[in-house]
């Protein structure tokens, strides 16, 4: 419909300001309009994080298992090699999988043997997911999600 708009402007000799007047009376091509620029507005806003630049191997245990409230996190990082990863600072964010809830954000750099311990409270039930970001004392870093149910 719009290309037979602009078609037919052009066809007539009509000035850019009878098309853009044209387009503007049609509510349902304001409307196609209107909703594609927010579209692109908010793809082109969208930040995808970085690719990892460390090769990792990172576990996660978080007990109690999938229940509300306090728990420990057990993360465990080694490297290709399988040999444990030490000094490195370790981040958890956990997000619940619909919006409009604080995220969960907890750091450590102490492990013994490639493994870091975190505190970690699962404010309520429902479908998670936890990134966990290694980031090596070279700034390299490897990130990794794993998801979670948590049970009310």
């Amino acid at each position: 419909m719009l290309f037979n708009i602009v078609t037919l402007a052009l066809e007539e000799s009509t000035t850019f300001a009878k098309l853009i007047k044209i387009v503007t009376n049609d509510k349902a091509i304001m409307r196609w309009l209107i909703f594609t620029l927010l579209l692109l507005t908010l793809t082109a806003c969208r930040q995808q994080p970085p690719a990892n630049t460390a090769d990792l191997d990172i576990s996660l245990t978080i007990t109690p298992d999938n229940l509300v409230g306090e728990a420990l996190a057990v993360v465990t990082v080694r490297n290709r090699a399988g040999q444990p990863v030490d000094n490195a600072r370790v981040q958890l964010r956990g997000d619940m999988t619909h919006a409009g809830m604080v995220p969960v954000i907890v750091e450590t750099s102490t492990s013994a043997d490639g493994r870091y311990e975190l505190d970690f409270n699962w404010t309520m039930g429902g479908d998670w997911f936890v990134d966990v970001t290694v980031t090596l004392p070279d700034d390299t870093f490897a990130r990794q999600r794993f998801n979670f149910r948590i049970r009310s």
